[in-house]
């Protein structure tokens, strides 16, 4: 059975936030160059509904197995979104390999 969590506390900052994230911020350095590649989430989104739409009109079309497949497609797709978007302000990666490091952030 699925239960929510107790509310815990870290430090001053709960677990539990409200804040959304809106930016996805991929800074790229290698060597003296470098250059930030700022997505807004709502763009990204949009386009995962665009896909859901495009798969649901595929779904009637197709036959059983591939329309459960398209439908868990379609979920899973709302639903990372969903989930990426819910922490706030995070770091998902920062990655550095000789002189050239890679920084995605959530704004």
């Amino acid at each position: 059975m699925w239960m929510i969590p107790k509310k815990e506390k870290y430090g001053s900052k709960s677990m539990w936030t409200n804040k959304r994230s809106y930016l996805l911020l991929i800074r790229i350095k290698a060597g003296k160059l470098g250059f930030p590649l700022p997505l807004f989430l709502y763009v990204l989104e949009d386009l995962a509904e665009s896909w859901g739409d495009l798969l649901l009109l595929l779904k009637n079309l197709a036959g059983a197995p591939v329309r459960e497949l398209l439908v868990a497609a379609i979920n899973f797709s709302q639903e990372a979104m969903d989930e990426l978007t819910r922490g706030g302000r995070w770091q998902m990666a920062a990655i550095e390999a000789d002189e050239v490091r890679v920084d995605i952030d959530f704004y």
